[in-house]
């Protein structure tokens, strides 16, 4: 006979551009949900009755056709979150102690020459990495648009 025990969990909705479980979970991992999830797992445990131990996710693609997947936090990954974690916080409160703050920018220089220049890398429109091609699948060259609409409706 199936088992019909449930198990407390929190469960987070995640929207993304893909829920392959091959390329989300290093999309998970790279933006920090397994530490937003061990504080979530901290915060709920601190001030509840029932021990929570379990982190789920249900993922759904931002795009048609909104695929949907189910997909469990590994203890090990929610360790690894707690972890990192405790190491971000104890960075924060050094931070408020000592009223510092980390920057990518150097202090004191308000020219326009401060600020970095944001420009298009060759990723952005050949197709490679993990944003690779945003630009590129609408790119038609100009002069092709007659072209393109005649192979279309061959």
């Amino acid at each position: 006979m199936e088992s019909t025990r449930t198990v407390p969990a929190i469960v987070q909705l995640v929207e993304c551009r893909n829920a392959d479980p091959r390329y989300w979970e290093g999309v998970a991992y790279s933006t920090g949900l397994h530490i937003a999830a061990a504080l979530r797992l901290a915060l709920w445990n601190k001030q509840a009755t029932a021990d929570v131990r379990e982190h789920l996710w249900i993922v759904v693609e931002r795009d048609a056709p909104r695929l949907v997947a189910r997909r469990r936090a590994a203890p090990e990954l929610l360790e690894e979150g707690r972890v990192r974690l405790a190491e971000l916080m104890s960075v924060y409160a050094r931070c408020l102690q000592e009223g510092r703050w980390p920057s990518f920018e150097p202090g004191g220089d308000t020219t326009l020459e401060a600020w970095a220049p944001v420009t298009i890398q060759p990723w952005m429109t050949n197709g490679a990495g993990p944003h690779g091609g945003y630009f590129a699948p609408t790119a038609v060259p100009v002069g092709t648009e007659e072209a393109a609409l005649n192979e279309e409706a061959a």
